[in-house]
C-alpha cells in the first residue's frame, strides 16, 4: 500500500504545482508540475501495475487516462487564457508604436 501512496503524493504535488503555476504565474511550477505528472506516470505504468491482476490493471489505465485528460483540459483552459493576454498585449504595444512613428 506504500507504494501506491508515494504515486498518489507524486499526482497531488503536481496538482498543487499546477495550480500556483496558474494562480502566480510562474512558469518553474508548470515544469515541475509536468515533471511530478510524468514520474508518477512511469511509476505507475512500470512498477505498481506489475502487482495487478487484468482486470485491475484496465481500471486503473482508464482512471489514470481519465485524470491526465481532466489535467490537460485545465492545464489548457487556463494556460491557454494567460498566452492569448500575453499576445493581445504585444498586439497593442506594436499597434501603438505604429500609430505613434
Amino acid at each position: 500500500m506504500q507504494d501506491y501512496t508515494y504515486s498518489v503524493a507524486l499526482v497531488l504535488c503536481g496538482v498543487i504545482l499546477l495550480y500556483f503555476c496558474i494562480k502566480k504565474n510562474m512558469n518553474i511550477f508548470r515544469i515541475y508540475s509536468l515533471l511530478l505528472f510524468i514520474l508518477a506516470a512511469l511509476k505507475v505504468f512500470l512498477l505498481d501495475t506489475s502487482s495487478f491482476g487484468g482486470i485491475a490493471k484496465i481500471v486503473l489505465f482508464i482512471f489514470m487516462g481519465i485524470i491526465f485528460l481532466a489535467l490537460s483540459y485545465i492545464y489548457s483552459r487556463y494556460m491557454g487564457k494567460e498566452e492569448t493576454k500575453a499576445q493581445n498585449m504585444n498586439k497593442m504595444h506594436d499597434n501603438r508604436d505604429k500609430f505613434s512613428n
